[in-house]
């Protein structure tokens, strides 16, 4: 990756809030609810961490998939977590 590209992406991530370098690789269907996501990130930029991979999820899809953080692992230039669709439970009311 030549340097233009690290500084637009991290030029588009502080006007986003989001961390620019961190894009989904792959991911594999768990459930109906839940999907195991593979995500990759340049290590030029350091580790990503909790907070910034949160803001993605909630950014990118708007709150309607939430990341399973305890599932979370980050390893060299990737970060493997599970995620889930944002389904509200509301008590049944009459």
């Amino acid at each position: 990756m030549n340097i233009d590209r690290v500084y637009n992406r991290v030029v588009a991530s502080f006007a986003t809030g989001v961390r620019g370098d961190l894009v989904i690789a792959d991911f594999q269907k768990l459930d109906n609810n839940s999907a195991h996501i593979l995500m990759e990130y340049t290590n030029k930029l350091g580790r990503p961490s909790g907070d910034d991979i949160e803001r993605y999820f909630a950014k990118t899809f708007e709150g309607k998939i939430v990341p399973i953080m305890a599932s979370c692992s980050i390893k060299p230039q990737a970060v493997s977590i599970v995620a889930k669709l944002n389904v509200p439970v509301r008590d049944f009311e009459e």
